[in-house]
């Protein structure tokens, strides 16, 4: 008997889009993949985490222009 992963939701493949889109530091459109992987789901807390972290990612680039954000 071999086990099987669930198939991804569409929520899943936009915040795993969101999470290359940051490794790349492309923010904005990680912003986005995460939004449209909340409309989808509006519960969907990992997009929401990736939200925040991107957030206070931006905060710390303002607050020091030497950081590597």
């Amino acid at each position: 008997m071999t086990s099987t992963n669930p198939p991804e939701s569409a929520a899943e493949k936009f915040h795993q889009k969101a999470e290359a889109y940051v490794a790349e530091k492309k923010f904005d459109e990680a912003i986005a993949s995460c939004e449209l992987a909340i409309k989808i789901e509006e519960n969907y807390g990992p997009a929401y985490k990736t939200l925040g972290n991107i957030w206070q990612a931006r905060r710390r680039q303002k607050a020091s222009p030497l950081s590597p954000f």
